[in-house]
């Protein structure tokens, strides 16, 4: 990944791994306590946490969110999922998580494949 030029290392750790659904198959779902984040055309848009993923995905597809999957962490802790959520916007800065214009050369650009190699230790 790149940010302001410069490759970033962000990797995660073995026992962590994302889940993935696509917008179709949200009812397929059972309800997760985690840190998610919407791809559109292979691109990271939004990240979010929530206490239950089937819920507020349908809440994202009704609201006509432009969104063709989603990743998932499931996240034990409730207090977590807010650094976690953090963390995430921090680095990768979704679009739609900032509403206030962005030089292109601040946003960080994540495609699905780079979650294969995110680290947070």
């Amino acid at each position: 990944m790149q940010l302001n030029g410069k490759y970033v290392d962000i990797k995660i750790p073995s026992k962590i791994r994302f889940n993935k659904i696509n917008k179709k198959d949200i009812n397929l779902l059972s309800n997760h306590q985690c840190v998610y984040l919407l791809f559109k055309n292979k691109r990271l848009i939004y990240v979010g946490k929530t206490n239950s993923l089937k819920t507020r995905l349908r809440y994202h597809k009704n609201r006509s969110t432009d969104f063709d999957y989603a990743y998932w962490l499931d996240i034990p802790q409730k207090w977590e999922l807010t650094i976690i959520e953090n963390f995430f916007i921090y680095y990768f800065k979704p679009k739609f998580n900032y509403e206030i214009d962005k030089e292109e050369n601040d946003v960080l650009e994540v495609t699905e494949l780079d979650l294969e190699n995110i680290n947070l230790s």
